[in-house]
This record gives C-alpha cells, structure tokens and sequence, in this order.
C-alpha cells in the first residue's frame, strides 16, 4: 500500500472530530428535554393543584352517576364542525379510530357508533353490518316490525325511547310512544343509508336532548330477541361522558403555544382538552444545500429507542398511554414519543395525578396530562449540529488535504532518496558518485546519513575483498618463494660434480630453508582462521564470574615470562571488580593486546595494565609507548585485514588481532576504543565491560 494512502486512510480518524461532536450534541439535547420535563410537570402540577382546590370541579370529575349492569358508557365528542346528516361518512372518515364497537351475540353483525357535538347540535353516527336489512311495514300493527334502533334518553327523570324505523332507505324521523299512540318527534331528524355489508344511520338532534344519559340498542328484525348497543332495548340508558365546560377553562388558564393540556378520570375518560400542539419544526434558517441529509444521518445514529414509541392520541374518548395509567395509580411520570413531523421531533408528555377530596375521598380520581414537542429543542440542536457539521467537514478536508501534502512531499523525499542511492551504487559494489550528506534533521534525514555511512562502509568492504586478493598474494610470494628457491637448489645439489660435504651442508640449508617458509605459510593460515575460530568459539561459550584482579595479575605474571625483555607494569583496584564472562574469552583478548603492544612499544619503553571501577563498569586500560595512531585509521582500526606495524620477526601480520578483540567485547556487551597519549609517544586501548553486581572488598 502506497504511503499516501496509508496516510489517507489515517486521515479518516479526523471522523472522529464529528462524532464527538455528535455526542455533545446528544448529551446537550437530553439535558434540554429533561429541562422541557420538569417545566411540564411543574405545569401538571400546578393544574392539578387549581383543579383540586375548587371542590365543585372535583366533584363533577368524580360523579359517575348510577349505572346499571347492562349499560356501557358512551363517550361525546366536542367538534368544531358542522355535521350534515345525510347517512354518509364523510365527515367521520378521520375519526374512524374513535368509533365504540358493540357485536351482535352469535353473528358476525357489529355496530360502530360515534357521538359528536358542538355545544347545539348532537349527531350520532351508527355503521351496521348486517347480511339481510328489513324495512317496516307500515301495514302490518306495532311501532317497528323491521330493522331498527331504539334511543334511550332521560328527560324530566324518566326514561324516553324513540324508535328508528326506516320503510325504506333515506330521510327519517324519530317516533315514540305517547301512551298507545305513535307519535313523530320532529327534533331527531337523520338519514338511512343501504351499504354492502349492511346500512349506515347519522342522526342529528339538539344537544339539551342528551343530558348526561344516552343509550342505544339496534334490533335485527330476523331474531329480534338479538341487539347490540350500549343498554338493552328495555333497559336504562348508561352515562354518557363529554368534555366539562368548566375543567376546559380552568385549563385555558395555563394553555400556551405548542402547548396541550388534558384531564381525564379514573376510567381514562378525556374530560377537558385545551391548547394544541406544534407537529412540525419551524422552518430552518439558510443552511446550505444537502443538510438535511446529514441531520436525518446524526438523527438515525444517534436516536434512542426509549423515543421512538409510537404517540397515541385521544381514541374512542379515551387516553390510555403507559404515563397516564401510572398517573391513576399514584405516581408522576414523563414519557417521550417520536413525533409525525419532522425527522428528530418528538412528544414529550407528563401526567401527574388528581386526588378528591374529603367528599370523594384521597383516592385518585384523574390525572392532568401535559404535553408539549421538542420542535424548541430540536430547532436548537439542529442548528448547533449544522454548525458543528461545517465546521467538522472543513476541519476534515484540511486535515485529509495536509496530509495528502505531507504524504505527497514524503514520498517525493523517499523515492530521491531510493534514486540517490541507485545512482551511488556501481553493480559490482563501488559507489560511482558523492552521496549526498544533507537529509534535513528528522528521521528521514537519519536514515538519509545512515544510508550515507552504510554505502561508505559498504565501499570499505568492497576495496577490503577487492585487495584481499593482493594483500594474501604478497604475504603469501616471500614464503612461496623461499620454499621454490630451496627445492629448486636442493635438486641442483643432487648433481654429481658437487663435492659430498659441500652438497651436505647446502642441502641442510636449504631444508631449513624451506621450512621456515613453510613456517610462515603455517602462520598466515593460522591468522586467517583465527576469527572464524574465535567467532565459532563465542557461539558456544558458557559465562561465569570472573574476578578480574585475578584474572589480570595471573595473565600479566604470563606475559612477564613469555616477553622478558619488555617491561610490563599492573596497577589493580583496591576493591575487587566482577563481571560475567568467558575466561577463554577474555584471555584471548588480552593476548591480542598484548601482543599489539609488544609490537609497537619503543625500545626501553614501557606496557601497562590498569583495572579500575568506572560507574557501574570495569575499566581495563592496555597503553605502551610508542608511535601514535594515525587519524585517518581511527575508523578502521578494529576491520579485518587493516595492520599499520612493521613486523620486527618473520611472522606475517594480516591485521585480525584487534577484530578478535572487538569480537569478543563485543560478546560481553563491552566497547573497546583506542586513544592516543596527549602529550604524544603512545597509545591507549581502553575496553569498557558491564560488572555483573557491587564491587567487594578483596
């Protein structure tokens, strides 16, 4: 994967930046509707305070009446509208969820009614389903034979039924009985309507008509001892229950807009409504094109589902929510719901209880339910989220385009880097050009130098196996020579006009000759391998402590013995140093100086072994007088194959004695560093190893 797409792949962690935000955005919003939440409880509350100090309120929110077993309570719409009873649904088609359903027993009949007024006029509504519909005769005797429904009201306190008998469908009027004669009551007036699965009845009559008791019972003339209503066709009409005038103003008090305030009683009646709510946001201020799209994506992502409930409102004149049943049994409750409007709108609804009085007694009797949208809220925190989206969006593009720049301007450095060093590098190893030096200071730039300094060591070692060659060559012509010479003379000697004892003597020279060279052939092999052998030797070498004032004070007694006519001083520690180590190791180490120093140390001059505690390592100084270093050798002076001595015997030099010595501290995690004097006239080797515990006293 190139970098630069790696880099923009990071750049999508700027995402993070508008998710953050989002959640603050959340965070915010709850705080907000839990605000909106106390307000409308505190609202409740103050209704339902106002309601229970005025005791005739109470009373009439508690006053069911007498209400027999039969009977069913019918519930009367407030409207607004002006109803025509013509027998057709128009008017009720979106209040259709709101129609009280009673069956016929045994049958698959069912009468949906609706009651409805506007402070004048009632209408009532029957839906019949009916396989076969029957018209009075008017031939035949009695006051209905045929299909029909019986209205039961209460006027004057007593009963009053009238009968709805159509002799064929259209335009009818109510008929009771005045003693034994039929009489037509002008005041309900309404049509029939035929339909396929039965007929269809609106009714129209004034409201005073009604009272508080209404009741209804409708008669299948094919089994007339089978009806369905709210009471039986003998039977007294059920309470009917209808907004309170009175409750509806006291409401009107507190009302506000977006706003909606309702009681209802114990048996989840709605008994007064007043105010309405705001379904819909208002419209948002200039936001730029494609905004909606990402307030319905933060919507969807971070809606709760506990405000996701599907809202309910008022059906068959009762509220029924989860909030307003806890209301009813004592306890005060907030729910959200989500809204019909706007992607994010939701209802926030509070219900809070009603309890009677010393006349009803402490129980609860109702409860005020306020309700309210979060259009407010919402309208707030879209555009918090508006901004916050611009905002994040930019911040995103320069983030995504910085980094595309960066990665653009990396890379651009890399691949000079790759062409420089394809440039630099000669196929058989030699670097055909400068390299470049200056990188800048970062780690590019480090790995910059460092490829400069491995190409530098790379041609080092290139020019190393390049004169390998020549080096081995040269060491190897003398001895090679020397062995030819002598077996070149030796067959020379076997000549018989050689004297006996002068080819004798001849002959011994040049054996001795020619094993001397095969000597020093020995030596150079033995040199070449040394290293291999050391470095074969450290993979299997096992550690141990070593007491190094020991271990010097034995080595140098050794060298005192095997150079006699150098002078070789010791200076130890007054306190025993220990490190963990390889003896046969260390040994071989200190052979390789010495014998440097030997080397090298001027006549009369002096070789010194020091030991001494240096921070948390053991310090081993090996100096001898002498020439100094050169500088330009500083650098190689531990390589393979690099001697600068000239040798004082006629054994070959090839310049590994000191790469043994860096194998091996470089084996106990040591550093090794030569120096010269300061004042000229020698050199100093210093090796730095890592002491395995404190120093004890010896």
């Amino acid at each position: 994967m190139k970098l630069r797409l790696q880099l923009v792949l990071v750049s999508l962690l700027a995402l993070c930046l508008p998710w953050a935000g989002c959640t603050y955005i959340r965070d915010m919003e709850t705080a907000l509707r839990q605000g909106q939440q106390q307000a409308l409880l505190s609202t409740a509350r103050a209704v339902a305070m106002t309601i229970n100090g005025r005791p005739a309120l109470v009373n009439e929110l508690a006053d069911t009446g007498p209400q027999e077993r039969a009977t069913s309570t019918l519930y009367l719409h407030t409207t607004a509208r002006h109803a025509i009873a013509d027998g057709y649904p128009d008017e009720w088609r979106d209040v259709r969820d709101d129609f009280q359903n009673f069956d016929f027993p045994g049958s698959s009949g069912r009468v949906n009614f609706l009651a409805a007024t506007n402070g004048t006029t009632a209408w009532l509504y029957f839906d019949v389903t009916d396989d076969t519909v029957r018209y009075h005769n008017p031939s035949q005797p009695g006051i209905a034979n045929g299909d029909h429904i019986i209205l039961s009201l209460i006027g004057d306190g007593t009963v009053q039924r009238y009968w709805l008998t159509p002799e064929a469908p259209g335009e009818l009027s109510a008929r009771s009985l005045l003693g034994d004669q039929i009489v037509t009551d002008s005041r309900i007036r309404g049509a029939w309507r035929d339909t396929d699965q039965g007929y269809q009845l609106e009714l129209s009559l004034p409201a005073t008509m009604i009272g508080d008791y209404l009741g209804f019972a409708v008669i299948d003339s094919s089994t007339p001892e089978r009806w369905a209503g709210s009471t039986s066709p003998t039977g007294r009409p059920g309470r009917i229950i209808r907004d309170s005038a009175a409750l509806a103003s006291v409401l009107d008090l507190f009302t506000q807009d977006n706003l909606q305030l309702s009681v209802v009683d114990n048996q989840h009646w709605l008994r007064a409504s007043s105010g309405s709510l705001v379904r819909h946001a208002p419209a948002p201020d200039s936001a730029p094109p494609g905004t909606w799209l990402l307030e319905a994506l933060y919507r969807w992502i971070m809606d709760d589902p506990e405000r996701t409930a599907r809202y309910d409102t008022p059906r068959k004149g009762k509220l029924a929510r989860p909030e307003i049943t806890d209301a009813l049994n004592g306890r005060i409750r907030t729910a959200w719901y989500a809204g019909d409007g706007q992607t994010g709108s939701a209802i926030v609804s509070a219900a809070f209880p009603l309890t009677g009085t010393e006349t009803t007694g402490s129980t609860v009797i109702g409860a005020v339910v306020a309700e309210q949208t979060s259009n407010q809220v919402l309208s707030l925190t879209n555009a918090a989220m508006r901004r916050l989206l611009l905002i994040t969006i930019v911040a995103t593009l320069i983030i995504g385009f910085g980094l595309v720049a960066y990665a653009s301007w990396l890379s651009f450095r890399i691949r000079r880097l790759g062409r420089n060093v394809r440039a630099v590098m000669a196929p058989d190893g030699h670097l055909s050009g400068d390299f470049p030096e200056q990188w800048g200071s970062d780690e590019l730039g480090d790995l910059g130098r460092n490829f400069s300094e491995l190409l530098g060591r790379i041609e080092e070692y290139t020019e190393y196996l390049r004169t390998l060659s020549a080096k081995l060559s040269h060491e190897l012509r003398t001895p090679l020579a020397v062995v030819r010479s002598s077996l070149d003379n030796l067959e020379q000697q076997n000549s018989p006009k050689q004297p006996h004892e002068q080819s004798h003597e001849q002959m011994h020279s040049y054996l001795e000759r020619a094993r001397q060279g095969s000597v020093r052939l020995g030596h150079i092999l033995n040199a070449m391998s040394a290293a291999s052998r050391v470095e074969e030797s450290i993979t299997t070498a096992d550690t141990e402590p070593v007491l190094l004032n020991d271990f010097l004070q034995g080595n140098v007694a050794g060298y005192r013995s095997a150079y006699p006519d150098q002078a070789i001083d010791l200076e130890l520690p007054a306190t025993a140093l220990t490190i963990e180590g390889c003896p046969e190791l260390l040994a071989q180490m200190l052979d390789k100086l010495m014998d440097n120093a030997a080397d090298f140390c001027a006549d009369n001059g002096r070789i010194t072994f020091r030991l001494a505690a240096q921070g948390n390592d053991a310090r081993i100084t090996v100096s001898n007088d002498g020439p100094a270093l050169p500088e330009s050798m500083s650098a190689q002076l531990f390589d393979s194959m690099v001697s600068i001595r000239k040798a004082r015997d006629d054994r070959p030099h090839l310049g590994l004695g000191l790469t043994i010595v860096k194998l091996v501290v470089d084996f106990h995690r040591g550093t090794v560093s030569a120096h010269n004097f300061e004042n000229g006239g020698g050199v100093s080797f210093v090796i730095r190893l890592p002491m395995s515990g404190a120093m004890i006293a010896p």
